[in-house]
This record gives structure tokens, C-alpha cells and sequence, in this order.
């Protein structure tokens, strides 16, 4: 039946096409069918590994510290002898003090503040507050605005809010109830987060030991696994990344935390109210790149006006967010977390809208770099199919409609052709140097493989008989012996 059947590799390269798109269609809507289960799937596998998450994260935070102890501070410990082990030990112990007691400080002189705050915050709600704080807002308004009816604006606000005998529309018991719900949810996933937290310590303490022993395996593996070539580009692009994310991830910390006391400082002096609470608030939500300022400026606002009920005190505090934002944005942010790292603002967006979908808060720290990453990689792809197409790389080139009628782009693309048949020429000089070279080394040893050759025929000529020479034949000479007589001569003399 097979017989006339002849291989086409056009059509079969063509059915090979086909059946990919038809598959990767088929995921494609498979996915959004059930796109609930597999966001299930992911947010549990990611919980599942959340241990080894938080560790390596540790790890990855702690490892400039403990390399740096390692070299500089234990370095007399192998002074007289090598003690590797000795000083590995020692420079993790350090390195997890320091670590623990930064946090230890941070936490114990932060957090007592914050509880006082809050416990004093959640006093405001309740439905006399609720009313004072409402007529203080009117009476504001009034004498602000002088024009505007208070009458109509109180009577309806206060009929939205409260009912005829004053008491809340708003059933508290169900929102007490709502909110005890929260909380305990919260609570559960604290502990949780705190035990995968734990774990990730000890985790981190072994990632931080065999770090050289984990880096050699996977290289060893990849060396195994791919070509020189390849195995070069993907050590470019572990550099890379290891790059970006180090200095994005603990220049974001470092600088949120400066962000965060120096807000909490400047409003401690105006007299602000929670100035501790409001700063912490500020410090923890400035690592979310975009968003941060907004997510964190926002409630603190809010805060401000129910404690104080001055609208000027709001305004203070807004204008000394900007004025901290713009500070931290255009001068320090720069030289802690780095320059651009190649992203547009609607790039950062998507990245951190996308990333804190599935991984939550993480998601908002590492959406960024991680895109970067990956903008990174296709960058590098897309360029590598431009230059192979002698078309230029850069993308102000493409702006116009008719880009490849363009004088400039056509100017462009014969310049990285004229390159490109450049490179060609210095690659194959370089590839007839290296032949030259290689036939030099093959000349120089087939020389040594006859010269070789040659001394092992001259040693097997030679007979085991004539190369043996008896020890009877070789003359030793005997000692001469002093005459009896001489030596009384002597002895009497």
C-alpha cells in the first residue's frame, strides 16, 4: 500500500506547522476553559514550595553579607594554617546574628508603636466618634467653602449614613462578624506564612553552605546538556539576571526602609498623628514599584483625617509624600536599586499587576526584575533575527509607517550588513589563524610521535645482556692500610 509513497520534508515541515498551532490551540482554550483550576493548581504548587521560596530568598538577600564577612572579617583564621571548614562556620554564625538582629531591632522597636496605634485607631469607629468626626467634616466644609448649602449636604450625608434615632445604618455586629472572618483568615495564613518562613531559614542556612557546590552541579549538568556556545549564553544570561535581581530586590528594600524612617521622622516633627504607623505604612508599601506611593499614601491619608479632623494636616502630609517620592525617585533610587532596568511604565504595571495575581505580595516585589528578565532574553532573540536579516536594531527606526522605504532605515540596514560582512572577514582570519595554528600543532606532534618512535627502537636494539653490567666487573679500589711500625713511629713522636 506504501509502496509509491515518497518523503516530502516541505510537506511534512508544513504538517509539523500545523499540527503546533492546532495544539497550542487547543491549550489555549483549554486554559481559559478552566482557568480557575489552573490558577488553583499554580497558587497551591507555589504554596507548596513556598519554604523553598522564602529560603533561597533569605539565602539570596544574606549571601553579600556572608561573602563578604567570610573574606574579610575571618580571614585570620586561616592565617597559619588552612581551616576552610572553621571559617565557613564562623562567617554563617555572623552573618545570621547580624541578620536576626536587624530584624529583632526593627521588629521590637516598630511594632509596639504600631499595636498602640491601631488599638487607639479602632476607638475612632465607633458610632459617637463616627458622629463627632462627621459634624467636625461639615463644619469644615462650611468654613471653607462659605457658599456651599450645609444644610442639604448634611442632611443627606446623614441620612445615607445614619438612621432617624442616630443610630448607624450599617448593621455593626454584621461588619464585627465580617471582620472577625478576616481576621482569623488572616490569622491562618500567618501562621502559615510564618512556618514556611522558619523553614525557609533552615533551608537558607544549607543554599548559603553548599553554594558552590549547588552552582557546580548545575553547570556540570548544562555543560552536559548543551555546547560551548550555548553553554556561554546561558552563563551571560545567569549573570545577568543575578545581576538585576540582586540589585533590584535588596537596593528596593534598603531604599524603602530609608523611605519609610524618613517619612516617620518628618511627621513626628510636624506633630502628626501615628507618625510611626503612617511611616511603616509608607516603608512597606514603597517596594511596589508604581503602585507603592499610592497604595501607601492613601489610608495613611485617611488615618490623618480621622485622628486629627484637620483637612490641613492631610495636605501636609500629601505634599511631604510628594516632596519625599520626588527626592527618592530622581536622586537616591537611582544609585541604590540602579537605572532603568528596560522596562516602560506600562510595562512595570503589567508586570506587577500580573505577578501579584499569582504570587500575591511577593509578586508585587519580584514582577519587575522578573520581567526584566524576561524582556531581556526576548530582547536578545529579537536582535539576533534582526541582525541574521541585516535589519538595525534600533527601535526609533520603526516608528514611521513606511519604515523599510525610509532613507535613514535603508542607511541603517547597509550599515549593519557592511558590519556583519566585517565580522565575517574577522571571523574567518581568526578561523585561518586558528588552522594555521592547529596544523602547527599537529606538524609539532607527529615530530614527537617519530622521535618517539625512533627512541623506542633504539631502546629495544639495545639487549637486556649488553645493557646489564656485572658488579664483578666493575674494579673497586682497595684501601690502603698504615704500616704497625709507622704508626709507633708516629705515636711516639
Amino acid at each position: 500500500m506504501f509502496k509509491n509513497f515518497k518523503k516530502n520534508d516541505k510537506y511534512f515541515t508544513i504538517a509539523l506547522y500545523a499540527f503546533v498551532v492546532v495544539a497550542l490551540l487547543i491549550a489555549l482554550i483549554f486554559a481559559f476553559i478552566n482557568l480557575d483550576k489552573i490558577n488553583a493548581a499554580i497558587g497551591g504548587f507555589f504554596k507548596a514550595i513556598a519554604s523553598f521560596i522564602y529560603g533561597l530568598l533569605i539565602a539570596y538577600i544574606c549571601n553579600p553579607l556572608y561573602k563578604n564577612i567570610r573574606k574579610y572579617v575571618f580571614k585570620f583564621v586561616e592565617k597559619k594554617k588552612p581551616r576552610p571548614t572553621l571559617r565557613k562556620v564562623l562567617s554563617l554564625i555572623l552573618t545570621y546574628i547580624i541578620f536576626f538582629a536587624i530584624v529583632t531591632v526593627i521588629l521590637f522597636s516598630v511594632i509596639p508603636s504600631i499595636v498602640e496605634n491601631i488599638n487607639t485607631l479602632v476607638g475612632y469607629f465607633s458610632p459617637e466618634n463616627i458622629q463627632t468626626w462627621f459634624d467636625n467634616i461639615i463644619s469644615k466644609l462650611t468654613e471653607t467653602f462659605p457658599d456651599l448649602d450645609s444644610g442639604v449636604l448634611y442632611s443627606t450625608i446623614k441620612s445615607f449614613l445614619f438612621n432617624a434615632d442616630g443610630s448607624l445604618k450599617f448593621d455593626i455586629s454584621t461588619i464585627a462578624g465580617t471582620t472577625a472572618n478576616f481576621v482569623l483568615d488572616l490569622v491562618i495564613s500567618l501562621v502559615d506564612q510564618v512556618f514556611a518562613i522558619v523553614v525557609g531559614i533552615i533551608l537558607s542556612v544549607y543554599f548559603l553552605i553548599h553554594a558552590g557546590s549547588i552552582s557546580a552541579r548545575i553547570k556540570k549538568l548544562l555543560a552536559a546538556m548543551f555546547s560551548r556556545e550555548h553553554f556561554d549564553k546561558i552563563m551571560d544570561f545567569a549573570k545577568f539576571s543575578n545581576k538585576t535581581f540582586g540589585r533590584y530586590l535588596i537596593g528596593t528594600i534598603c531604599d524603602s526602609m530609608v523611605v519609610g524612617l524618613v517619612v516617620g521622622i518628618i511627621l513626628a516633627i510636624l506633630q502628626m498623628p501615628y507618625a510611626v504607623l503612617i511611616g511603616v505604612i509608607v516603608g512597606v508599601t514603597n517596594v511596589i514599584p508604581f503602585f507603592g506611593p499610592f497604595i501607601g499614601a492613601i489610608p495613611s491619608a485617611f488615618i490623618i483625617l480621622i485622628a486629627s479632623g484637620e483637612f490641613w494636616r492631610v495636605l501636609v502630609f500629601v505634599l511631604v509624600i510628594v516632596i519625599v517620592q520626588q527626592i527618592d525617585g530622581n536622586i537616591f533610587a537611582p544609585h541604590i536599586v540602579g537605572a532603568s532596568i528596560g522596562l516602560t511604565p506600562i510595562g512595570v504595571i503589567a508586570a506587577v499587576t500580573i505577578c501579584s495575581h499569582f504570587f500575591g505580595f511577593l509578586g508585587m516585589l519580584i514582577g519587575v526584575p522578573l520581567s526584566a528578565v524576561l524582556t531581556y532574553l526576548v530582547s536578545n532573540m529579537i536582535n539576533k533575527r534582526l541582525k541574521t536579516k541585516n535589519l538595525p536594531e534600533n527601535t526609533d527606526l520603526y516608528r514611521k509607517p513606511n519604515f523599510f522605504d525610509d532613507e535613514e532605515f535603508i542607511q541603517a540596514s547597509f550599515d549593519v550588513e557592511a558590519q556583519a560582512r566585517i565580522d565575517m572577514r574577522v571571523a574567518a582570519e581568526r578561523a585561518r589563524e586558528n588552522l594555521e595554528l592547529h596544523q602547527i600543532g599537529i606538524h609539532e606532534a607527529q615530530e614527537r610521535i617519530v622521535n618517539e618512535r625512533e627512541q623506542v627502537v633504539i631502546d629495544a636494539e639495545t639487549s637486556p645482556s649488553e645493557a646489564y653490567v656485572s658488579t664483578s666487573e666493575i674494579e673497586v679500589p682497595q684501601p690502603t692500610l698504615p704500616d704497625e711500625n709507622q704508626g709507633d713511629e708516629d705515636s711516639e713522636n
